[in-house]
């Protein structure tokens, strides 16, 4: 196996300690042993070639002459690469080479051990981290005469601590951005850190300490119970929960929950405290929960597992020549039905020699001297490829195949054997039932129509069957030769029925014999076949040679024609979608664009704190507006994808409630300013399923709009999730409104269907809704029905979805800050050619603390990136020179800079060019400021985790 051992013997270690004693020298009295040290140095090479691990030697100089077999597989490289000065040096991260040989040189040259980690590059090119270590292996006066070294694929475990460490960033940023007051103590309760927001809320500046402000700023009538319940959570270790009032820096009281939970190391011991204080004066309460953080570290995958134990063949191992004592893996008593650690030797000693068994080769019994691993053995040499039969004395036999090899001590002398060993007996089985069905098979082939061929490879002879003769218009006697075949294919199709023949009859990589062609009829007529067929073969290896290429031919010649008529259908109703997603795309740009300005400037008169709230309330409603008929461009191309079959899903582990909860939270003020009760029972527990969670989300407000568009301001709307046994979940939208018509209950999810035309005249809308809806169940596995008890009688809507089995993992990462310039902004350029749009952009990402430069061209943007650094860059499609695309890739190539495509067109092929040309998101206009936001946040996240 493997490389090979050279040099001394190498020393493995067997534990833990730095430096290892060698074996040195034997003397003649110690030959013996020297010997069985021999052999047991030889066994622990091929050990070390089973090992999961990188291991190697080196010369006390530190030159390696020895790797694993893990190394070869690992890196790719041949034994004489990594052997060479510098070859194994290739496969270490350069960033990491200098600082492993800082460490190895030194201790190379003290007689010392070392540790590092490095990452070492895999055969696909990529690197892991590795945590290598070197020992030396000293003589009996201590003199160090090799190294050996060991390296530990340590990846997952840096992973694991990077995580830890961002996990404490992210609370830090978590607790100083979540609108809460938030603090940590000690055990003892002794405060360790206090937000910002806490601080600045109670007056205590940042160097004060709060114990005190925060227990005077209680109101005196709570006082004395929220200490007490805090002591007493302190005592038992139990959460602190208790609403009271706290004093703000303007001497006003609100009333607080306050809520600490206690932290416990993995014994249980109590660790510390988290808390929060959220201000409930107003009824706000906060719906997410902070996400603990996973503090517990992997344990280290276990440092050797047996592969002698695990490998799927029958492996026996002899420790002397004669083989009298032979001993198997779990395969090896499985196939020879022997206890575990039972000598399964027949040459073995009387008391010990199994007698359940025997072995036969052809029909004749074997003598135990000459079975395979005896005679490997005796003879020194591999026995490859042989097949015998297992005997067992209750009359059942098994079919054996397998290989058998000498080992050798370091003398060169056979010391004993190793065999490899495969039950094939069903194998064989099989082989007489497809010898047996054959003929059947052919009689049944010929009697679908199809006609057969068998041509001999050697010979050249040709044999068809009627069938096959007939498809070709030649009658049952006339000869049939392969240059008579070959002279009645079509000359355009020659070429390519001979590359298929070719590639089926090649001896080391055949490939099924598949082609259709057209073929030339006595007649003069033309008929289109289908040929197929497979080679067969004789020997193996260099003398594997092909002897006979059978199959079947079919006549397609209509299939052909339908095919091509049905392609001519094809290409004009492709043409006829291509024309109609053109206009959908220019109808969706020349939509949005006028409206990206209007949501802007909204947004930027928002942000006005003075604003009077008749005004504000007026800018609500027309942003409502606004975003109204963005929805209604949206569904409009949600059906084209919904009927094109393009509606794509990035579906991801949910939980079905949150999802609905924040749905809630955005259409559930507007409800209610209507007039109309919402009312939830989100029982579904648990309620975790694989969806796409904005396509889910879309479903969910779709049917609340749905409702309260026909339901009447004093009305009702109830959203209830449940579990359907273990499988599905269920969300039931139901409402006191309208109701629906029997008539009209079977059209309710067709797409413009809104029932009589005295309810679209009275509701407005396009009815995309409920149709986009179902489309949107369907891709997800589940279903949607609709009832209701009639008019005036309200209705019901109820989706049901697939259960995940497996919990919905972590809440991925908020964003990262993006990259700052110099004064500490981060740079923008914005390519515009849409003034208003441009303008009102540019001012309210300066209101974000952006700093902006404005092109309003592809060759303006080009300048400007040459003349100043950017950041980001955020552009629009369409420009009067040339396109965004041309922008991206430009500035991409030249400058590294990540990208925003901000556009009215949004159609996938929109999507998947912007991707192409460099693009990491693509926003569809209107876009509000808080998006716009987040995507540059996201961007520059990516952008520098890539390293750029």
């Amino acid at each position: 196996m493997g490389q090979g051992w050279t040099g001394p013997n190498p020393g493995l270690p067997t534990g833990p300690d730095d430096e290892v004693p060698a074996g040195g020298q034997a003397s003649e009295a110690e030959a013996p042993g020297a010997n069985a040290a021999g052999a047991r140095e030889a066994e622990a090479r091929r050990m070390a070639d089973t090992l999961p691990h990188i291991v190697w030697t080196a010369t006390a100089a530190g030159d390696v002459d020895y790797f694993n077999d893990r190394w070869y597989e690992y890196t790719g490289q041949s034994r004489e690469e990594a052997l060479s000065k510098l070859g194994w040096q290739s496969a270490i991260h350069p960033d990491d080479l200098d600082r492993m040989m800082g460490r190895r040189n030194p201790a190379v040259s003290g007689g010392e051990g070392f540790e590092v980690d490095v990452r070492i590059r895999r055969r696909d090119g990529t690197y892991r981290w590795h945590a290598a270590r070197s020992v030396p292996v000293r003589d009996e006066v201590g003199q160090v005469v090799r190294r050996f070294g060991s390296a530990v694929d340590v990846e997952d475990r840096r992973r694991d601590e990077e995580r830890l460490r961002e996990g404490e960033r992210r609370f830090r940023f978590l607790a100083e951005s979540i609108p809460h007051l938030v603090w940590t103590c000690r055990p003892d309760g002794n405060l360790e850190y206090i937000s910002r927001r806490f601080r600045d809320y109670i007056g205590v500046g940042p160097d004060d300490p709060p114990e005190r402000a925060w227990a005077e700023a209680i109101h005196p009538e709570d006082r004395a119970g929220v200490l007490d319940a805090w002591n007493q959570s302190l005592r038992d270790g139990t959460q602190f929960h208790i609403e009271y009032r706290l004093r703000g820096i303007d001497g006003l009281y609100r009333w607080f929950l306050g809520h600490a939970l206690p932290q416990r190391d993995e014994s249980g011991r109590l660790a510390g405290w988290y808390g929060t204080c959220t201000d409930i004066d107003a009824q706000w309460r906060d719906r997410q929960e902070i996400v603990r953080l996973n503090r517990s570290l992997r344990n280290r995958v276990a440092e050797l597992e047996t592969l002698f134990e695990t490998i799927p063949i029958a492996i026996a191992l002899a420790e002397d020549p004669a083989c009298t004592r032979i001993r198997g893996n779990s395969g090896m008593t499985q196939l020879l039905e022997t206890a575990p650690e039972a000598n399964t030797s027949l040459t073995a000693p009387e008391p010990e020699r199994p007698r359940h068994y025997n072995f036969f080769k052809d029909g004749h019994e074997i003598p135990p001297e000459e079975l395979p691993m005896q005679v490997a053995a005796r003879e020194g040499r591999a026995i490859a490829g042989i097949t015998l039969e297992a005997a067992f004395v209750d009359g059942r036999r098994k079919r054996i195949h397998g290989t058998a090899a000498p080992l050798f001590d370091e003398d060169g002398r056979t010391r004993g054997a190793i065999g490899a060993f495969l039950d094939v007996t069903e194998w064989r089985r099989v082989e007489a039932a497809l010898d047996a069905s054959e003929e059947r098979l052919r009689l049944a082939v010929e009697s679908t129509g199809l006609g057969l061929f068998d041509r001999d490879i050697p010979s050249g002879e040709l044999r068809w069957t009627d069938r096959t003769r007939a498809i070709f218009g030649l009658g049952p006697d006339e000869p049939i030769t392969l240059d008579r075949f070959e002279a009645m294919i079509h000359p355009e199709d020659v070429s390519r029925v001979r590359t298929a023949s070719d590639r089926a009859i090649a001896p080391q990589n055949p490939q099924d014999y598949d082609v259709e062609y057209r073929c030339l009829r006595p007649d003069g007529s033309i008929r289109w076949v289908h040929s197929r067929g497979r080679a067969l073969f004789e020997g193996s290896g260099v003398d594997r040679r092909v002897v006979r290429l059978v199959g079947a031919i079919q006549d397609i010649t209509e299939r052909k024609e339908s095919e091509s008529q049905l392609q001519e259908a094809k290409d004009a109703a492709e043409a006829a979608n291509r024309a109609k997603d053109r206009f959908l795309a220019a109808l969706s740009h020349e939509l949005r664009t006028p409206l990206a300005p209007v949501v802007t400037a909204v947004a930027l008169m928002e942000m006005a704190p003075d604003l009077p709230p008749e005004i504000r309330e007026n800018l609500a409603m027309i942003r409502r507006n606004i975003a109204l008929e963005t929805r209604l461009i949206d569904d409009l191309l949600d059906l084209s994808r919904v009927v094109s079959g393009k509606l794509r899903l990035d579906l991801r582990r949910s939980r079905l409630n949150d999802l609905i909860e924040q749905v809630m939270d955005i259409v559930g003020g507007e409800v209610q300013d209507r007039g109309i009760t919402l009312e939830t029972s989100l029982a579904a527990r648990p309620d975790a399923v694989d969806v796409d969670p904005a396509r889910m989300q879309q479903v969910v407000w779709n049917l609340i709009k749905n409702a309260a568009k026909f339901t009447s301001r004093g009305g009702t709307i109830r959203i209830a999730t449940r579990n359907l046994g273990d499988s599905a979940i269920e969300i039931e939208v139901q409402d006191t409104g309208k109701g629906i018509s029997p008539e009209d209950l079977p059209h309710i999810f067709d797409a413009f269907d809104q029932g009589d035309p005295e309810t679209t005249r009275q509701y407005g809308g396009l009815g995309l809704g409920l149709s986009i809806a179902k489309a949107v169940v369907d891709r997800h596995g589940g279903t949607i029905q609709a009832t209701s008890a009639g008019p005036g009688r309200g209705s019901s809507f109820f989706v049901s979805l697939p259960r995940s089995t497996t919990p919905p993992g972590r809440d991925e990462p908020g964003a990262a800050s993006p990259p700052e310039g110099p004064d500490g902004r981060t740079r923008v350029l914005l390519v515009e050619d849409h003034v208003d749009t441009a303008r009102a952009t540019t001012r309210l990402l300066e209101r974000q603390g952006y700093r902006v430069a404005w092109a309003e061209s592809v060759a303006r943007a080009l300048t400007m990136a040459e003349e100043q650094p950017f950041d980001v860059v955020v552009s629009d499609l369409g420009l009067p020179d040339g396109s965004g695309y041309e922008v991206m890739q430009r500035l991409r190539d030249r400058h590294g800079l990540p990208g925003i495509a901000l556009s009215g067109y949004g159609m996938e092929g929109d999507i998947l060019r912007g991707r192409d040309a460099g693009f990491l998101e693509h926003l569809v206009k209107p876009v509000d400021v808080g998006t716009l936001d987040r995507a540059i946040r996201r961007v520059a996240r990516a952008h520098r985790d890539s390293g750029n």
